[in-house]
């Protein structure tokens, strides 16, 4: 049996926006990171992303169930999160998009894992260095900030 996937699929007048998934989420490999495993284009000219499924829900749906994380999931969370972004970082790329709804949690042999997903809204940091990036929830990039 195959391992469960996620369709991550842009409308054909998204392809910009599909562009900019694909140059970073494809080739970069990090365990923090959802694996994206393959693209294509389907009948309707939509460009889809195949992207591992995380059975565990997100960080958001977490804490409306429970309130809070404990402390010791806390602290996992924020060491997980930030060795993604200090992984993107490396590569020059700034997340630019950070939210609960972006944390995916994957239910490891020994605790809890979070990942951070959804890197439609990245930059690469010269691109931000040069204001010329406006995609975001939070309008922090295409400000010049690097955060």
């Amino acid at each position: 049996m195959s391992n469960p996937t996620i369709l991550k699929c842009f409308r054909p007048e998204a392809q910009k926006h599909y562009l900019r998934e694909i140059s970073i989420a494809f080739g970069h490999q990090h365990h923090n990171l959802p694996a994206c495993l393959d693209t294509f284009y389907d009948a309707e000219n939509y460009a889809c992303m195949v992207y591992e499924y995380l059975e565990a829900g997100n960080l958001r749906d977490k804490l409306n169930e429970e309130g809070r994380l404990s402390v010791g999931q806390t602290v996992q969370c924020l060491q997980d999160i930030l060795q993604a972004l200090a992984y993107l970082h490396t590569q020059k790329i700034i997340h630019c998009d950070l939210k609960p709804e972006n944390v995916l949690l994957r239910q490891g042999a020994e605790r809890l894992e979070f990942v951070l997903a959804d890197l439609g809204a990245a930059a690469y940091l010269r691109e931000a260095q040069e204001s010329r990036h406006t995609t975001a929830s939070p309008g922090l990039c295409g400000t010049g900030a690097a955060v």
